[in-house]
């Protein structure tokens, strides 16, 4: 009779949920913009919409992908998505994301797989080789870890030019433009007073004011003060902006695998397969008058041409 096969981690983390700061929405407004921004990478992004495998490892055959899939097969094809909607969710939160490269070695002290593991500390401390965190687990209890510095991935929003809690205050503003919010609201307004053409006119406004520098637009295509021209406009931005951040994640996660991939001898290196074509650019061929809107709309939403 052999004997089991005995696999051990590097997993510093707890591997388990702990206490965030993340709250569930209590908006409409709150649910439909985290479902909008912090989702649907792999679909509003990709080059081929019947593509399955969105990510995938370059070059083709290279060792890493076997390892980033020995664990989940699917790693690539569900999973990243996941990861990178769950990063996105931390990021509009707390303002920074932490991955653990965890890897995992056979009985002897091979490695036969690599995973990217999402925590969420409430504090931490770098040192020079090491990083000290602190996450509450669900039973209160404090949880003190040190990660090697090197199995680290560190996300912030100040890199890609945003304050820390730029998109917390944004998420947190909301409410106010719900109708269920609306405490005086009543459908026989000679008794309170309430306008609601005039309330509803303000939010719209207020709605494409506040997020001026995102594109979202509360998903209302109706919206008085946007044109097809601007509808375009933001749907743009909102996919510039989430291309940004997935090629800053990517950009991210390869410069940490470079050392682990070096120090293994294997190479490889994670990529999405985006949409091809530079928004920045069409937008000037528009200003410029290469490309009308009709033009323009081909572009951005390919699967109605």
């Amino acid at each position: 009779m052999t004997d089991a096969k005995v696999y051990s981690t590097s997993q510093k983390s707890p591997n388990y949920a702990c206490i965030n700061s993340r709250r569930n929405p209590s908006s409409t407004y709150q649910h439909m913009f985290l479902e909008d921004f912090c989702h649907g990478f792999s679909f509003e992004l990709a080059q081929d919409k019947d593509d399955r495998l969105f990510y995938d490892v370059t070059p083709d055959g290279a060792m890493l992908k076997k390892l980033l899939i020995s664990q989940k097969y699917d790693f690539l094809r569900y999973d990243m998505d996941r990861l990178f909607s769950h990063i996105m969710r931390t990021l509009v939160f707390s303002g920074k994301a932490f991955l653990e490269i965890v890897k995992t070695m056979d009985s002897d002290k091979n490695v036969i797989g690599i995973s990217l593991m999402p925590f969420d500390p409430i504090l931490s401390c770098r040192c020079s080789s090491s990083t000290y965190f602190l996450s509450i687990q669900k039973d209160k209890k404090p949880r003190f870890f040190k990660i090697d510095n090197r199995a680290i991935v560190t996300l912030r929003l100040s890199d890609l030019g945003f304050w820390r809690y730029y998109f917390k205050l944004y998420y947190h503003r909301l409410p106010q433009l719900d109708i269920l919010k609306v405490s005086d609201m009543s459908l026989a307004p000679q008794k309170t007073g309430f306008d609601f053409t005039a309330w509803r006119d303000k939010r719209e406004f207020q709605i494409l004011k506040r997020s001026w520098k995102i594109g979202w637009y509360g998903r209302n295509t109706s919206n008085q003060y946007m044109g097809e021209a601007y509808l375009l406009y933001r749907t743009i931005q909102l996919r510039s902006l989430k291309k940004r951040f997935l090629d800053y994640f990517l950009a991210q996660i390869n410069a940490s695998l470079k050392p682990i991939c070096s120090e293994l001898k294997i190479e490889g290196k994670l990529l999405a397969k985006c949409i091809s074509h530079d928004y920045d650019d069409l937008l000037q061929k528009l200003q410029a008058g290469e490309l009308n809107y009709s033009q323009l709309g081909n572009y951005v939403f390919p699967r109605i041409q």
